[in-house]
């Protein structure tokens, strides 16, 4: 997630200094988290800090607002903001104006020369987080509905509807029960999953592989092996954003099944293997190959033959359509994260 993101950013940031060998980013990339410039975090910064109580004036400096800060406000207090931290555009670790997937496919310029191998991972519905999110806040209903207006004024009518229908999202008329509600959101929330973390995934793994001046491997994954905990998703249904950490880690293993336990340390064995000694886990990308994670054990497959990519090939089609090589950041930024932001 978001230590992924941070991995991605340093990979791809133009630092000389080798900071490490290897690097392994679930569920994260350089567009996870949304990137604000220099300005806007500065504006947001003092926006926290008068939530503190803190005397947060222009002629006031940054550096002397945060050293108050350190010093008079209780981590607590901080904490309780719930304020979510993001990358900070035209800077040392991102040297470009925005990331994005177009970015992330080119082979950036600035690709560190020092990695010398790096596992890029997505999971099957990583949009999971933001289900939660959605299901938690009162104020977002209808999601159906604000999430094709947003569609339409973005896309226009044709490739909204395009859209909407290879992910099952209807309009609803009339008052719209719990229960219907809660299917629209989930349908949303895997065109997230698609668009916003395996595509992205994706972009980083094809940027790596075209990069001829560099030796750097990239092993891909697609994790999907559902999460079996009871939560607000219902149990081995979703292979849910942050599950694959937790069943590395090892967290909980006496609750999962032997068909669970066996998968898992047959998966976590070679993450550890490659951590340790550097031994390849699988296939690297370069042949489009990639490690495919379910109940069904350990498989490589053509990353264009994973389970979805009929679907995200459609969903291919419908970004390129609309807007050539931008498509996918047209449909993550303009139209996935400002309904996931605002909801209109």
């Amino acid at each position: 997630s978001a230590g992924a993101e941070s991995l991605c950013l340093h990979n791809i940031s133009g630092q000389k200094t080798a900071l490490y060998k290897r690097s392994i980013t679930f569920s994260g990339t350089p567009v996870t988290m949304p990137a604000k410039t220099p300005r806007e975090h500065e504006d947001n910064f003092r926006i926290q800090a008068k939530k503190l109580g803190l005397d947060a004036a222009e002629e006031r400096s940054s550096t002397d607002i945060a050293n108050e800060m350190i010093h008079n406000i209780s981590v607590d207090a901080i904490r309780k903001l719930n304020f979510v931290g993001a990358p900070c555009t035209s800077s040392e670790i991102l040297p470009y104006e925005r990331p994005t997937m177009k970015l992330s496919r080119s082979g950036p310029k600035t690709t560190v020369p020092w990695l010398e191998s790096q596992i890029v991972s997505a999971a099957g519905y990583d949009g999971s987080i933001s289900w939660i999110m959605m299901k938690k806040n009162p104020k977002r209903k209808d999601h159906a509905n604000s999430f094709r207006k947003i569609a339409e004024e973005v896309l226009g009518q044709h490739l909204a509807n395009r859209l909407c229908d290879l992910y099952g999202i209807a309009a609803r008329h009339g008052n719209v029960s719990e229960e219907a509600d809660d299917e629209d959101l989930t349908r949303i929330c895997q065109l997230e999953s698609d668009v916003g973390f395996v595509c992205a995934a994706e972009a980083v793994a094809t940027g790596f592989s075209k990069r001829t001046d560099r030796k750097t491997k990239t092993f891909y994954q697609l994790f999907d092996l559902p999460n079996p905990f009871q939560g607000y998703l219902p149990p081995e249904r979703y292979t849910t954003h942050s599950w694959d950490i937790v069943a590395l880690l090892g967290a909980y293993e006496e609750r999962l099944s032997e068909e669970y336990l066996g998968v898992i340390k047959d998966w976590r064995s070679r993450i550890i293997e490659y951590c340790v000694s550097g031994q390849e886990p699988w296939m690297d990308n370069k042949d489009g190959k990639g490690m495919y994670v379910s109940r069904n054990g350990l498989e490589l497959m053509d990353v264009n033959k994973l389970p979805g990519a009929e679907r995200r090939k459609i969903l291919n089609d419908i970004a390129k359509d609309g807007y050539g090589d931008r498509g996918h950041d047209v449909l993550w930024e303009g139209v996935c994260r400002r309904w996931l932001d605002k909801g209109h």
